[in-house]
């Protein structure tokens, strides 16, 4: 999914926010978010184009971006075509990919290899449970 944001834009650079959370700033904090989670700051990324102010971003809030593994996808239906999209980027990165049912049916008619997963009130396994 393109946001087009560079075609909005009308400064010649992009500025990402990002809060900083204290899941890596702390020893044994507790990681469900609460009512009470508060972000310990925030940082700001920098740079002419979106992808490099969003990078510097996550590293400036210490957040490390995986480069393998799992991804869950679940869309609405009229977001079906632009996950099509983002999901082969992330296969051919290696990125395994499950997603609910409809969503799932959907990717696997168009090439890409998707696992199903249930949603919480369709039964196990779901979601929840393989992460």
């Amino acid at each position: 999914m393109d946001l087009d944001l560079e075609g909005k834009a009308r400064f010649d650079h992009m500025a990402v926010k990002e809060a900083v959370l204290p899941f890596t700033r702390f020893a044994n904090v507790d990681t469900i978010l609460g009512p009470e989670m508060k972000s310990t700051g925030g940082v700001m990324g920098l740079d002419k184009k979106f992808p490099l102010a969003f990078a510097k971003s996550q590293i400036g809030a210490g957040n490390c971006l995986p480069t393998e593994g799992r991804v869950f996808i679940s869309v609405e239906d009229r977001h079906d075509e632009e996950a099509v999209e983002i999901a082969g980027r992330l296969q051919v990165f290696g990125f395994q990919l499950i997603a609910t049912r409809g969503t799932q049916r959907f990717m696997v008619a168009r090439g890409l290899r998707v696992e199903p997963i249930n949603k919480v009130l369709e039964g196990r396994p779901t979601v929840w449970m393989r992460f």
